[in-house]
């Protein structure tokens, strides 16, 4: 059997990641961009409120792209040339920025008690604003990106299992770009020895 073929690069991949000391949670993630679909495996690294770190490969271990973000920009380390656009690594660092919360913890966030949950809207420079729906844990169910006069630019969906994130979902409204992240439930453990 060949399987180990496979699992060699991705533990390789959750070595790289653990490394780093961070907590970090990895995804199956489909990318489509205008029409062209890439999917593999995603980590998502957030070490701190400042910035993340997204690490993105094939299922079979190249790496595609590994960049990190912070609220205002972000900084490549690597990326293939496909997506490697000044534009498509704009729409990663917004997505991911929102995604992971790192607007979050502003102090000029406005909290407002809905029927259902809670509207935490927090304006960024530019005009824009971001608007988080909170559930009754305090969990992102729902973030939404909108730029000047209230256009709807992107939007997050979640779902949790255990209060733990299973899965996001990214939907562009002015480009046409979808992700979708799904929780890998028993991330392979990391072993150096090959099975006969």
């Amino acid at each position: 059997s060949i399987w180990w073929l496979l699992v060699l690069p991705i533990s390789a991949f959750c070595q790289q990641m653990a490394n780093d000391e961070a907590d970090a949670s990895f995804y199956h993630a489909v990318i489509d961009v205008t029409g062209h679909q890439i999917s593999g495996i995603m980590a998502v690294e957030s070490g701190n409120n400042d910035r993340c770190r997204i690490l993105f490969t094939t299922i079979a271990g190249p790496k595609l792209l590994d960049m990190y973000i912070t609220e205002t920009g972000y900084e490549k380390i690597y990326c293939i040339k496909q997506l490697n656009r000044k534009v498509i690594l704009k729409f990663f660092q917004k997505d991911f920025a929102v995604a992971t919360g790192l607007y979050r913890d502003k102090k000029n966030a406005i909290r407002k008690q809905l029927n259902d949950c809670v509207l935490e809207e927090i304006p960024i420079k530019k005009k824009d604003t971001i608007q988080y729906y909170l559930n009754h844990h305090d969990l992102i169910e729902r973030a939404v990106y909108l730029a000047k006069k209230q256009k709807k630019l992107f939007e997050i969906f979640y779902t949790y299992q255990n209060e733990k994130v299973n899965s996001i979902e990214i939907q562009h409204f002015n480009f046409n770009m979808h992700i979708m992240l799904t929780r890998i439930e028993n991330e392979p453990e990391v072993s150096t020895t090959v099975p006969n």
